[in-house]
């Protein structure tokens, strides 16, 4: 199954139905220095989970979940590349790798016997392509967990990847491609890249189908996939999380014995440095006729990654003004004025790796799609007084109060999906922010926060006007939709320059209690 690296529900993000905060780091993933089981991990008040970590011998990162009220046990495993790495002869080779990866062992040789021994075992098991990682991931009785993680790890250590179940295969990716190809929020997703700068993974198709995905002169699959297999799957650059109803002690017991001996090649972490938004991918007009009924109006300003600053939260700072509901802001003027159903925005500023955008969305009424350019006006004003009057450490006192007590009520998670989550976090966050990084607001950094506004400049944007009428006739590679893509012209900039100079927004007033005195 192939994930959308920016968002695992991206359909939901077209209709404003979730907002993301891309991941932001204080420090760059580096070996291990301290000893995993001396720290430990911040949890919830309200989280009677137990939490430890360890470090394999073969360099694998391990976080054990303990949980004695589970009746069902998870793992999560990931190693970190993705479709970004696909090689160039075999587009979609990591998600046709994650389909072959489960057909058997050495050990284990029964095709889907992995699959069978789960569901009969009142368990699941599934994985997921993203553009930097690829994720395995199951559930089971607990009382049947040793023995499936003796099965799940024998994948990482001598799966057959049998050629007689090639074109099976194939074809499983093929019909994903197939569904996906005719929904919106993949088309959409596809031309993020696809408008991207050429050079940069994105830009090129990542879910694979069968013409993709076979022999050509100078590159035989099989050999491909054995070949990135050999490069790529390597205990120092995956992350493990098991979650269950056992101890820690026995937990621990169970990493060692399972995946103690998935191979250490020392491979370097790979990472993308080459940026998807260069100048001549910015100030763009984007129209895209949608397949079914949609009418949207986004505005993406391009941005660089500020994971290093996760404790400050620049982003979120920055996205809770412009998507605040209070009287007099964007979100609550243009949704009186009968324009909007609802303005959100979200941050990804890793959307192609080094970079992304953030992204301010528009739900469009009628009305409100025949007057596009006053709700563009509107943005670009709105985010101009942001610039001018928003910086103030009492906005920042509120949302530290605020995801205080958030952490504080957090609920627990599933099994399954926590599993999943802090396999991936373990990549970008040190061990003991594990479950916390969300809600750390360290202390207000005006400069940090003024870095992200800086980059919000309308001439640089990337506007997407996404609705039935639009003209496109330009078919977006490999999917069902239309699309085209022009200049944003002098004259554009001049109307909505001038239009923005008639709006009046309020930022949203402060609370009382976060006032200085």
């Amino acid at each position: 199954m192939l994930k959308r690296y920016s968002s695992y529900a991206f359909s939901l993000l077209l209709l404003g139905g979730i907002s993301l905060v891309g991941c932001e780091s204080t420090t760059s993933p580096k070996p291990v220095a301290q000893n995993p089981e001396q720290i430990t991990i911040i949890k919830s008040p309200n989280d009677d989970r137990q939490y430890s970590a360890l470090l394999l011998p073969n360099g694998l990162q391990v976080v054990l979940v303990s949980d004695p009220s589970l009746e069902n046990s998870a793992a999560s495993i990931a190693v970190g590349v993705g479709s970004a790495h696909n090689p160039k002869e075999q587009l979609g080779l990591a998600h046709y790798l994650e389909h072959m990866l489960f057909l058997g062992t050495e050990k284990f040789p029964e095709p889907d016997g992995f699959m069978k021994y789960t569901q009969a075992n009142g368990g699941m098991t599934n994985a997921f392509t993203a553009y930097d990682k690829t994720n395995y991931l199951f559930q089971i009785n607990a009382g049947k967990f040793d023995e499936a993680l003796d099965r799940f790890s024998d994948y990482f250590k001598k799966p057959t990847f049998d050629p007689h179940f090639s074109d099976k295969e194939r074809n499983a990716v093929n019909n994903e491609w197939s569904l996906q190809k005719a929904q919106d929020g993949w088309n959409l997703f596809a031309l993020q890249g696809f408008t991207a700068n050429p050079e940069n993974p994105s830009a090129k198709f990542n879910i694979g189908n069968l013409d993709t995905l076979q022999d050509k002169p100078g590159s035989v699959l099989q050999d491909e996939l054995k070949a990135f297999y050999d490069r790529y799957y390597s205990a120092n650059i995956m992350k493990l999380t098991l979650v269950g109803k056992q101890s820690l002690p026995e937990l621990k017991a169970l990493a060692e014995k399972h995946f103690s001996s998935i191979p250490n090649k020392n491979v370097t972490l790979p990472e993308v440095t080459v940026p998807g938004l260069t100048k001549a991918q910015m100030g763009k007009s984007i129209h895209y006729k949608p397949i079914k009924d949609l009418k949207v109006l986004y505005v993406d300003f391009p941005v660089k990654s500020n994971k290093q600053q996760w404790r400050l939260k620049p982003n979120e700072y920055v996205r809770n003004l412009i998507t605040s509901e209070e009287k007099g802001t964007l979100g609550e003027q243009l949704r009186s004025k009968g324009l909007v159903k609802m303005v959100t925005a979200y941050i990804d500023a890793e959307g192609y790796g080094p970079d992304g955008f953030l992204r301010v969305q528009a739900e469009l009424t009628d009305a409100g799609l025949k007057q596009q350019d006053e709700i563009l006006a509107a943005i670009f004003s709105y985010i101009d007084l942001i610039k001018r009057d928003g910086l103030n450490p009492n906005y920042y006192r509120e949302l530290q109060a605020m995801r205080t007590k958030d952490f504080a009520n957090a609920s627990k998670a599933e099994p399954l999906d926590q599993a999943v989550e802090l396999t991936t976090l373990q990549f970008d966050l040190p061990i003991e922010n594990l479950l916390n990084a969300d809600y750390v607001y360290e202390r207000y950094d005006a400069k940090a926060i003024s870095d992200v506004l800086a980059q919000l400049d309308e001439r640089n944007a990337r506007v997407w006007y996404v609705s039935p009428g639009e003209k496109a006739d330009t078919p977006v590679p490999f999917f069902d939709g239309k699309y085209s893509i022009r200049d944003i012209t002098a004259e554009e900039f001049t109307r909505w320059d001038s239009l923005a100079a008639k709006h009046h927004f309020n930022l949203p007033p402060l609370n009382d209690l976060f006032t200085d005195t």
